[in-house]
């Protein structure tokens, strides 16, 4: 008997999802994938994004982290897609790793404030969030909000002792920052309707350290030169130290605008 994912794998290959304004992101074995660094020279269980197709040329439109981490889209036809599915190592569970997504056009939600401005206190004073959410699982024995620069400075320190450096961990910071000016952006324009520019430019400050600290990673992958790992954990404490700043002047900027 087919599992779901199963079912709605084959109907992918019918494009009948893709017909129906669907996005798939799915799990595949990047071995067949033909842009992928790991085609045809190992295996490697990966998340893709199909957004579209080619009937007539049977060929799905994929984006994913293809080569050399970076962000990319590409073509993969419908017979390499289906064997990339079909030759999952079963050892592993991947027969959830089928989701669909969908633009609900219909769908009106009007901006939150006042749950934005506790986000942000949260976030700013390093709370437990995951408390909020004792009725679903058990609370994450894990850093929250601020708190995770203590995390970058004592990586950073087991990789100065023959650990390996996280490259996840610092282009994800670096694109939270990239997020939080396109929240500033939207709030001035959309929601408060007015000046946020000097806390903008507060945050592109941190934005452009980030970019930094990440250049510094990629150039620590590269080169394993010891003296980088020190610029890194400075580039930290300036991060933080600024981002502590600008966060309180952000969340009494919206409070005082909005009450």
């Amino acid at each position: 008997m087919l599992c779901l994912s199963s079912f709605l794998f084959y109907s992918l290959l019918e494009v009948n999802l893709l017909i129906y304004s669907y996005y798939v992101f799915i799990h595949l074995d990047e071995f067949y994938i033909p842009e992928s660094s790991a085609f045809q020279k190992f295996r490697f269980p990966h998340m893709i994004l199909i957004y579209g197709y080619d009937y007539n040329d049977k060929y799905f439109r994929t984006a994913g982290f293809f080569s050399g981490g970076k962000f990319t889209r590409s073509t993969a036809t419908f017979e390499q897609v289906k064997q990339a599915y079909l030759e999952m190592n079963v050892q592993y569970n991947y027969d959830n790793y089928l989701v669909l997504f969908k633009f609900n056009r219909e769908t009106v939600y009007c901006f939150d404030i006042p749950n934005m401005v506790h986000q942000l206190e949260d976030y700013f004073f390093s709370r437990d969030t995951s408390q909020n959410y004792r009725s679903l699982r058990n609370p994450l024995p894990c850093r929250f909000g601020m708190d995770v620069y203590k995390d970058f400075v004592e990586h950073i320190e087991e990789v100065s002792v023959g650990g390996y450096l996280s490259k996840h961990a610092f282009q994800l910071l670096w694109e939270h920052k990239k997020c939080m000016l396109l929240r500033l952006d939207y709030l001035e324009k959309y929601v408060l309707k007015t000046n946020l520019k000097e806390i903008y430019s507060m945050y592109e400050g941190i934005e452009k350290k980030c970019d930094i600290l990440r250049s510094l990673m990629i150039k620590y992958h590269i080169t394993n030169e010891r003296r980088l790992l020190k610029s890194m954990s400075s580039y930290v404490e300036k991060i933080e130290n600024d981002e502590f700043k600008v966060l309180e002047v952000f969340i009494q900027a919206i409070k005082r605008n909005h009450n």
